[in-house]
Formats: C-alpha cells, sequence, structure tokens
C-alpha cells in the first residue's frame, strides 16, 4: 500500500498523462525530442503543476536565466504573450497596450509567483559533480521533494573525452543520485534525427535515442510539437504529442492542448481528442 501511495504522490495534472504514468520517489525521467519541439516549456509547466500541489522543486535551468523563466511564468499563467510580458518588465513603455482584463490577469499572476518562488529554488551547474552538490544540500535542508533539469545536452563531464562515456556515466550518476536521495529527478534531453529526416512519420522512436543511455531511465516521454516543426501547413495547431515510450506501467500516447503563445500546455477536451 506504501508503494502505490508513494507512486501516486507527484500528479503532473495532465489528466491522461497521470493515468498512464506514476512517477515515484528514486526514478529517472527523461523528456526527449527534437531540438526546438516545446522541450523546456513542458519541463516549465511541470514545474508550475508540480508547486501547485504542494511539491517543493528544485530548477536547474541550464538554458534560461531566472529573469527569463519568471517572464515565462508570467507569460503562462496570465496568458499574455511573452513577448509583451518581457516588454512590461523591461519597462518598453511604447510596446505595452493590455487591455483592462489582461492588466488584471496580469498583477493576479504577479501575486501567484509571489507563493510559488516560496516553493521553487532555481540555479545554473553544468558540471555532474556541482549537480550532485547542489541535490544533495538541498535534500539535506528539506527544500527539495523533484529536481527538474534541462538540459542534459548541457551537462557535461571532464573525466571523459568522448560524448558516449559523458552521457553514459551522466545519466548513471543521476539514477544513482535519484536512489539515493529518494527523489524524482526529470531532464530533458535531444534524440538522434539522423534517421527522422529520412522518414515520413517526424514523431520520436526509442531507437531514436542517443548513446543507449535509456537503459538508465525509469520512464522515457516523447514530445512531438506539429506545429512547431512544421509552422506553416501544420494540420495539428494547438495540439502536442506524448509517446510514453518506457514506463513502469502501461505505454501509450497522449495528447496535450499547446498555446504557443504562453508556452502552455493544458488538458485537451475529451470532445476533440474523441475526434481526432
Amino acid at each position: 500500500m506504501g508503494a502505490l501511495i508513494n507512486m501516486m504522490k507527484y500528479k503532473t495534472k495532465f489528466t491522461e498523462l497521470d493515468n498512464y504514468v506514476r512517477i515515484g520517489d528514486g526514478n529517472l525521467i527523461l523528456v526527449c525530442g527534437q531540438s526546438k519541439v516545446g522541450k523546456s516549456a513542458f519541463l516549465h509547466n511541470l514545474i508550475l503543476n508540480f508547486i501547485s500541489e504542494n511539491h517543493k522543486v528544485l530548477f536547474i535551468s541550464l538554458q534560461k536565466t531566472k529573469e527569463e523563466i519568471f517572464a515565462y511564468s508570467l507569460s503562462n499563467l496570465s496568458h499574455i504573450n511573452v513577448s509583451m510580458i518581457h516588454d512590461i518588465l523591461g519597462d518598453v513603455q511604447d510596446n505595452i497596450n493590455l487591455t483592462a482584463d489582461e492588466m488584471d490577469r496580469f498583477y493576479l499572476s504577479m501575486s501567484e509567483l509571489d507563493n510559488i518562488n516560496t516553493s521553487l529554488t532555481i540555479c545554473r551547474q553544468y558540471a555532474i559533480n556541482e549537480i550532485e552538490f547542489v541535490i544533495a544540500k538541498a535534500k539535506e535542508s528539506n527544500s527539495v521533494d523533484l529536481v527538474i533539469i534541462d538540459s542534459l545536452t548541457l551537462i557535461y563531464n571532464s573525466e571523459f573525452c568522448s560524448l558516449y562515456e559523458q552521457n553514459k556515466n551522466i545519466t548513471q550518476r543521476l539514477k544513482k543520485l535519484a536512489g539515493e536521495h529518494n527523489i524524482p529527478i526529470i531532464i530533458s534531453g535531444n534524440i538522434n534525427t539522423s534517421d527522422i529526416k529520412s522518414r515520413e512519420d517526424k514523431r520520436p522512436k526509442y531507437s531514436d535515442i542517443p548513446f543507449s543511455i535509456e537503459y538508465d531511465f525509469d520512464i522515457i516521454l516523447g514530445l512531438y510539437n506539429d506545429e512547431l516543426i512544421n509552422p506553416d501547413d501544420s494540420k495539428y495547431k494547438g495540439i502536442s504529442e506524448i509517446e510514453i515510450m518506457k514506463n513502469n506501467g502501461a505505454a501509450g500516447g497522449i495528447r496535450l492542448a499547446f498555446m504557443k503563445d504562453y508556452n502552455k500546455y493544458a488538458n485537451l477536451s475529451y470532445d476533440w481528442y474523441d475526434d481526432y
């Protein structure tokens, strides 16, 4: 019974995904896909959703600054285009043209962020040994329930020369960290695109994962946004697909709504889902 409760305590708040995937303490989870497919935005949505469930998140952000994360959070919560959020925060008055409703949403989201920031720790460490130290310190101070890292591609280990050895060592050490500290670690990563370029179906497959690192992960989610891959002629605008490629339970595929102006993922209405 205790193991079942543990496997249910980390909910992504994406209903279909939670029906398939049970994130548990000690799990190492990969969110993979092509470059520019929306992996960072997906991780950011997970952070906001986990915090709304009263979890403390350590976010090791190797792609965005704290200021950028703050702007993306405001955009996600307020449903105001992120470029406009940047203008507001940068005090670029000439470009600001918000309605009264948008201003209300903006200030409400600012209040929400104050609460979010008490449960979110953001840092930027590129070396695997530095990441190990930061996670250990956060666990020691009881300031972390989950770790989210963006991304595997930017972590380095100077002990190894080849990319294969580096990546294998990094994922093995992350798996050990998750087990030792009894916390889930979720990390984004790119996939090989050599085969994707020559095939009609551009969705990620298990065989696209590089360096044989798939064996180190408990759960692997493959992310695909046709709108971002084919912006001019996509048939699936506003839809994101997640292939559950490896799981401690059932496998399958789910779809989420994706609002690219706000970098926001949301549950898809069942009416639309049935007609897809």
